[in-house]
């Protein structure tokens, strides 16, 4: 299976139209969204026939409650899944208004929160089956620090069986050469990927867990400032 991490932009629903044109098969898409709407989950649907997962980070905790009793009542949205926030596992009275969840996403921040992954080994019950792990850009640099992050994280569910997905994306903001010149970019995201792969396949205790490749697609994971005029040049 593959995750490519879209946004709700014309273009990269094209793409998901041309992927389904294209017959091809085991890709999850988790895509952004900036408004909780009926129409706009209507709009991706028409779109994209498949399953995919909402991508929750631009959206308020009222809109997330929304977002989920409005795929519950309406059938035409039974395709549709949401990947909740890091953020809901430490509101109990959230998770029991909500009933189960299936897909929780957790980022960089938390990863690195000792609090947070104190927090989670006395409620490991509370995970669902499906992490999606994003950890944002990676390059070179940090790549060491970002698999040890996730290695240290995997670690807490050891003898279990869990879908891993390692979500991250190596293309930067700005791409450094001149628009009329090819850009090759290095895959530190593939890179990743495979090295957490390999770690859980040679440790017997995690080898029950499915570890499943996501990316950024050709877009930055980092979010671009317009007002900067810098990166509008």
């Amino acid at each position: 299976m593959y995750m490519p991490a879209l946004k709700n932009k014309q273009g990269e629903l094209r793409a998901l139209q041309q992927a389904e044109l294209d017959n091809i098969k085991n890709i999850l898409p988790l895509l952004q969204i900036n408004e909780a709407t009926e129409d706009v989950l209507a709009k991706i649907s028409s779109k994209y026939k498949g399953k995919f997962l909402i991508d929750t980070r631009e959206l308020e905790g009222s809109d997330i409650k929304y977002l989920h009793q409005l795929i519950s009542d309406n059938d035409a949205f039974d395709k549709i899944s949401i990947a909740f926030p890091a953020s809901l596992l430490e509101s109990e009275g959230v998770l029991s208004e909500l009933g189960s969840i299936d897909y929780i996403e957790i980022n960089k921040d938390y990863l690195e929160n000792p609090f947070f992954i104190s927090w989670l080994k006395l409620h490991t019950s509370l995970i669902p089956n499906n992490i999606i792990l994003d950890l944002g850009y990676v390059d070179n640099n940090y790549l060491q620090e970002d698999l040890e992050l996730i290695m240290s994280f995997l670690t807490i569910f050891k003898n279990t069986s869990k879908n891993v997905f390692i979500l991250s994306g190596s293309i930067p903001a700005i791409i450094p050469t001149k628009s009329t010149e090819n850009y090759e970019c290095p895959r530190f995201d593939y890179k990743l990927f495979k090295s957490t792969l390999d770690n859980c396949s040679q440790d017997s205790e995690l080898s029950n867990l499915e570890i499943i490749f996501g990316d950024y697609t050709t877009v930055s994971p980092i979010p671009i400032d317009y007002t900067d005029k810098k990166n509008c040049i």
